[in-house]
């Protein structure tokens, strides 16, 4: 097949660039001014080069050198609307010094100028349900409710600077949509609501209400404040009712603000509580369309092993098939999501909030903070989005070390992770307080793909082989994909999950337009990934998202993504230029 040359001619400043003297080739011409307005247009014609007086950025479409080897994209049928506020962290781990939303803001440069998270948790996590949110830390023994044992783990004497003031400038920065976490444990509503007001009045959105984290486990406090499922999603009904109804004269000011109750993931192994609370939970909402009209979502939490039954010993480094083991995990925990608490949620028509996720394995193998991890939490994220009712995906944690954390809060975040094995990986240098994570990577990589989106499709590959090495079944794809829409760009990201370098095809997903790409692979999947982050010119007032997408004449509709890669590819559009264009035509 001929070699197709896409050419743009700004302002009738003609160039060259690594074409041959003499060659025909056919090529569409398009002559635009700098705005982009359209001047003259030509279809398909034959131009003879001569000399090498012309500069022509050169994109290759179809000129397939090893069409053999190639594995060619195709877009599926699994297409969904993609939330702004979809991608986003806890930010919890804000409770040590170094660490706290109050000296965070004052990194420059901050962790999130190298992210465009769309929501951020706060406070987040377990400690919410122990929170006085006017302190901006944990309820004293003597504010706790006379039915409430008081809970050690949360009896800090001192409070440190995680206030609304604090968390405000980081926000700013972040420019996402906080997901509120409530206090039904130790509070009242009353009290909660007084959040919601001060959120509002001094600039933060308040969209996404959470009601409480986890009431399923059986701690002491949370048996005493809810005995059953049922105690718990009666008052919140009454909780949720109760904050849509606020109103000052004709304003209801959180009268369309999403609400959530805490649902479960459970297995056969897990108590009683924990197996039935999702069901009791949506029995409830049956038994009461009107109370359930007031909630919006539900929350699952998703933590999930390495698959290290399958390691079979060894010297507590992951092999190369350990890391294709560990990636096939999050192929198969997320088929179990879809299969029982997904299809459960689904029927009843709720939104889902994944507002904790992360690898959890407790084994000798250092499996945490590797580039493996990384890949596994990606397609994780990923493969939630094939069900459209997920519209938030709120991985633990913000800061801490590289077991857990998107970023490293100090020097020891490869070395010392409790309660896992340090990192052992060619990556001996110390961290530094900011620095993304393996995980923390990987989420950069996704922010990219789904910043500005609007919508998005999975990406089917004919071709690709199937992950190896685990022994076990079903086996699936090792290479994984999505296409996002927005209003000015077209994105794909990619996934190669396997050991071999991989040829893909996405003439069929992406428009040939101002190609660019983005590309993290590591030298092994047991490296962690700490080299320096690219350098950040953003002062922490003002921060500009780091773009790192190269340009290049690498035919960028044909990537070749090195092992264990993942790769984001755009093509930008021009509105503008489009309509012109078909006007002319």
């Amino acid at each position: 097949m001929g070699l197709i040359v896409f050419a743009t001619i700004y302002n009738n400043l003609y160039t060259t660039s690594k074409l041959i003297p003499k060659e025909m080739k056919n090529f569409i011409l398009r002559s635009e001014t700098k705005l982009g307005s359209i001047k003259s247009t030509k279809k398909i014609i034959s131009v003879k080069f001569k000399k090498a007086k012309l500069l022509i950025t050169v994109l290759l479409l179809t000129h397939l050198l090893v069409q053999s080897q190639t594995i060619i994209g195709g877009l599926s049928q699994t297409t969904r609307v993609i939330p702004v506020d979809m991608l986003g962290l806890n930010g919890t781990n804000t409770l040590v010094t170094g660490s706290t939303w109050g000296e965070l803001q004052n990194l420059n440069p901050h962790p999130f100028c190298k992210m465009q998270l769309g929501n951020i948790r706060y406070p987040g996590g377990q400690l919410s349900n122990y929170w006085n949110w006017h302190r901006g830390w944990f309820l004293r023994p003597y504010e706790y409710p006379p039915n409430i044992s008081i809970n050690n783990s949360y009896d800090f004497t001192n409070a440190l600077a995680n206030t609304l003031a604090d968390f405000k400038p980081n926000y700013d920065l972040l420019n996402a949509k906080p997901i509120w976490g409530m206090n039904p444990l130790t509070s009242t509503k009353e009290y909660q609501a007084g959040l919601l007001f001060a959120a509002k009045s001094n600039g933060f959105g308040v969209d996404n209400i959470e009601l409480g984290n986890e009431f399923y486990l059986e701690y002491d406090q949370y048996l005493q404040a809810f005995p059953s499922a049922k105690s718990y999603i009666l008052k919140m009904f009454d909780w949720s009712t109760y904050f849509k109804g606020i109103h000052l004269g004709t304003q209801y000011p959180f009268s369309s603000s999403k609400i959530a109750v805490v649902g479960a993931i459970s297995n056969g192994n897990d108590p009683g509580r924990r197996r039935m609370w999702l069901q009791c939970i949506l029995d409830e909402m049956d038994k009461d369309a009107v109370a359930s009209a007031s909630v919006d979502a539900i929350t699952l939490h998703d933590y999930f092993g390495a698959g290290s039954a399958f390691f079979g010993g060894g010297s507590g480094v992951m092999t190369d098939v350990q890391a294709q083991c560990m990636i096939n995990q999050a192929y198969t925990t997320t088929e179990d999501l879809y299969a029982n608490e997904f299809a459960a949620i689904h029927n009843h028509g709720k939104e889902i909030w994944i507002t904790e996720y992360n690898l959890y394995d407790r084994t000798p193998f250092s499996v945490h903070a590797t580039w493996a991890h990384g890949l596994t939490i990606a397609l994780k994220t990923l493969r939630y989005m094939e069900e459209p009712l997920v519209t938030k995906v709120c991985m633990h944690t913000m800061t801490g070390d590289g077991g857990w954390a998107s970023f490293f809060n100090d020097a020891n975040g490869l070395t010392s992770m409790p309660p896992f094995t340090a990192a052992q990986s060619p990556c001996n240098v110390n961290t530094k307080q900011g620095d993304l994570t393996a995980t923390g990577n990987v989420f950069r990589m996704l922010a990219f793909a789904l910043k500005n989106s609007t919508s998005g499709t999975r990406i089917d590959f004919n071709g690709a082989s199937q992950l190896s090495g685990c022994n076990t079944s079903p086996i699936y794809p090792d290479v994984y994909g999505w296409r996002f829409d927005a209003d000015d760009a077209e994105k794909v990201i990619v996934l190669n999950l396997s050991n071999t370098t991989k040829t893909i095809n996405l003439s069929t997903c992406l428009q040939n337009n101002d190609l660019s790409m983005l590309c993290i692979f590591p030298s092994s999947p047991t490296a962690s990934l700490c080299v320096p982050n690219d350098a950040v010119t953003s002062s922490p007032t003002a921060c500009d998202l780091l773009e790192t997408f190269n340009n290049t004449t690498v035919d960028l509709l044909q990537v070749v993504l090195p092992p264990y890669g993942i790769a984001v590819v755009r093509s930008k559009k021009n509105a503008l230029v489009a309509q012109q264009l078909l006007a002319i035509l």
